[in-house]
């Protein structure tokens, strides 16, 4: 096998008509919108092609690409594999063989546009809930996690998943000594911690 990467003109490469993969409206929509936003990606993440120009991995990121408007992308070109391995790479190449720890991306990446990004979050996470900022701050945030029972907080830097009953003590403790929904909560919760620690 030998691989050759370089830019080339979109109108040179052909969607394989045999992909298995599926892209909706809106998840096409989406990449769209990545690839727009971040145009280096596409340099990082190559559309890979035989021999003939056909897609052995990137039909969406060509199809993004092409409505984007985008005339030229980096292919990867294979030559040399055998039907037998265009066929394995293919389904290889899509394949997810990992899960997303929840836990993570509520604590270190909540803050992105996950689901823009493709990440396949449920319900649950995009249902808007109330949140305990590290500054004491009750805000209403657009996350939550796949089981609808926790909810991410991140105090003080340390993060993790909550009971959702247990939130709606603290946040109701807060208001009953005080708390603003949209105020500045920390020493209200600070004391609110020490009288239970001390």
């Amino acid at each position: 096998m030998k691989v050759e990467t370089k830019k080339v003109r979109l109108s040179e490469i052909k969607l394989n008509p045999d992909n298995p993969r599926q892209i909706s409206k809106t998840q096409i929509d989406r990449l769209v919108k990545s690839i727009t936003e971040f145009p280096e990606m596409m340099e990082l993440r190559e559309i890979v092609v035989d021999e003939t120009m056909t897609i052995l991995g990137g039909n969406m990121r060509f199809r993004a690409l092409k409505e984007a408007g985008e005339k030229e992308a980096i292919a990867k070109i294979a030559t040399g594999l055998t039907p037998e391995q265009k066929r394995e790479f293919i389904v290889k190449d899509n394949a997810v063989f990992g899960e997303w720890d929840m836990d993570a991306l509520a604590n270190a990446w909540g803050d992105l546009p996950l689901v823009d990004w493709g990440v396949p979050l449920s319900e649950d996470w995009m249902a808007p809930i109330e949140t305990l900022e590290s500054i004491g701050k009750l805000s209403g945030g657009n996350y939550g996690d796949i089981s609808g029972d926790k909810i991410p907080i991140n105090l003080l830097g340390i993060g993790g998943m909550l009971d959702r009953d247990l939130m709606m003590r603290v946040r109701q403790k807060l208001l009953d000594n005080g708390g603003d929904l949209e105020g500045e909560n920390g020493e209200i919760l600070t004391a609110l911690f020490l009288g239970y620690l001390t």
